[in-house]
């Protein structure tokens, strides 16, 4: 197995060797005890670090897709800083300044950088989140030491689709919201026919974090319907 050196990898080799050995991790079920988990640490990293460490403190399962896992994690630092600078390197990054949370798609699925937490969605094994969470550490702290070399994008790039908004919806087609299916009531909240607080199983406890992320994504429009 090709090991990561400081001697013969530069930064962005690594960057790129570390982003493909991610997916090769990610895609393998179950995944491999022979993979050195200090491969994605920073134990040997140079790197100013913003971030030092994280603490998983939540793993939910999925109700729709029961065999998919939820992760939550709670940071060391504020990573806020950050977030314009990876929303300008990231292409499907959708950054939401008033928040501030970072979201973007990955290849598990979808997560949310947010001051002090990480959320990682659609992963089958604790273990995989735990590989993820380490790249993102790793992502972070590149990132912030090559900051001077980046230019922060401080707006949002790009439209949320209705893709995007379905990964937080329960997914149970309940039609409650007058609807026949989630992905009909995330495209009429993008034209404005709907809005979030029209999804009655956001309401339950069960759907509380996706109702969070959701408020994330969508930023000053979601806000205005919790608070109503």
């Amino acid at each position: 197995m090709m090991r990561l050196s400081k001697r013969n990898c530069s930064k962005g080799s690594r960057f790129t060797i570390m982003w493909h050995l991610l997916r090769i991790m990610i895609t393998q079920r179950p995944c491999s005890r022979s993979i050195n988990d200090n491969m994605l640490g920073l134990k040997n990293s140079r790197c100013a670090m913003l971030l030092r460490n994280y603490k998983i403190t939540k793993v939910r399962r999925s109700l729709c897709h029961p065999e998919w896992i939820a992760v939550r994690a709670e940071l060391s630092n504020d990573i806020s800083e950050v977030f314009p600078y990876l929303n300008a390197i990231l292409k499907n990054a959708v950054y939401t300044p008033r928040v501030p949370s970072l979201n973007f798609k990955m290849e598990t699925g979808f997560t949310s950088l947010m001051p002090q937490g990480i959320d990682v969605g659609q992963v089958l094994y604790k273990e995989d989140a735990i590989k993820i969470l380490d790249y993102l550490r790793e992502l972070i702290n590149d990132t912030w030491e090559r900051r001077e070399s980046i230019t922060p994008l401080y707006e949002r790039k790009g439209e949320i689709k209705a893709k995007d908004i379905v990964d937080f919806l329960p997914k149970t087609n309940c039609r409650e919201c007058g609807l026949p299916t989630c992905f009909a009531f995330a495209v009429a909240m993008m034209r404005g026919q709907k809005r979030l607080k029209d999804c009655s199983a956001l309401s339950k406890p069960e759907f509380a974090e996706d109702k969070e992320a959701l408020v994330r994504l969508l930023g000053t429009v979601a806000s205005e319907d919790v608070a109503e």
